[in-house]
Formats: structure tokens, C-alpha cells, sequence
């Protein structure tokens, strides 16, 4: 009986040792997955969409102001026409020539027609 019982008890501690073998083992796998993904966490951009000038929301506004920054520092010389309706409802025409900073305006097409004809004369 005796052998029986130590035999139980040496039973128990190999039972109990290799339960601990594979919770070591578990944790073992455990931790090197973890830093497995830690590793590659580290390695990838913060930012998953990469923000490029070509999709970006300001471009069209940057690109309008270096426009007229470049019109204004070089001078720019083309005539700016516009059609605009008066508060009677009537058209008119509003030219504005930088060469000589005057605002024209004019109630007919063919009245701009003229004055353009007359200035590309001179």
C-alpha cells in the first residue's frame, strides 16, 4: 500500500508538471504572438489612408489663389468681361480693362462687339 500511495503522489506531481510544461508552452506561444503583432503594429504608418496632393480638398483653392497672385504680380493684360443683370431685369455687359483700370458698360452685345473692335485698332 504504501508503494500505491507514493505512486499516486508521484502520479499527481508528474500529472501537475506537465500541466505546468504546457501552461508554459501556452504562455510561451502567447507571448511571442504578442510581440509578433507588436512588431508589426510598429512598423505600419499611424495614418491608414495616405493623404496625397492630388486628392487633396485644398488644392483647388491653392491652386485659384497662386493663379491670381501670378495675374497680379505679372500684370495680366486680358480684358475681364461679365454679363450681369440689373435690377430692372435688363442685361448689360461690364468690361474691365487693366491697361488702363477702367470699368465699362455696355446694354447690348453689339455695343461690346464695337468698343473691342475700336480698341484692337488703336
Amino acid at each position: 500500500m504504501i508503494n500505491s500511495a507514493h505512486d499516486s503522489e508521484f502520479d499527481s506531481q508528474a500529472y501537475l508538471g506537465a500541466g505546468l510544461e504546457e501552461a508554459s508552452s501556452k504562455e510561451t506561444s502567447l507571448e511571442s504572438e504578442f510581440q509578433r503583432i507588436v512588431s508589426r503594429q510598429q512598423s505600419r504608418p499611424f495614418a491608414t489612408k495616405q493623404q496625397t496632393w492630388s486628392n487633396h480638398p485644398l488644392k483647388a483653392i491653392w491652386a485659384r489663389t497662386g493663379q491670381y497672385l501670378v495675374d497680379f504680380l505679372t500684370g495680366q493684360q486680358s480684358l475681364s468681361i461679365r454679363q450681369q443683370t440689373t435690377t430692372t431685369g435688363e442685361l448689360q455687359w461690364i468690361i474691365y480693362d487693366p491697361v488702363t483700370q477702367t470699368r465699362l458698360s455696355f446694354s447690348s452685345e453689339q455695343a461690346v462687339r464695337v468698343w473691342l473692335e475700336e480698341r484692337s485698332a488703336s
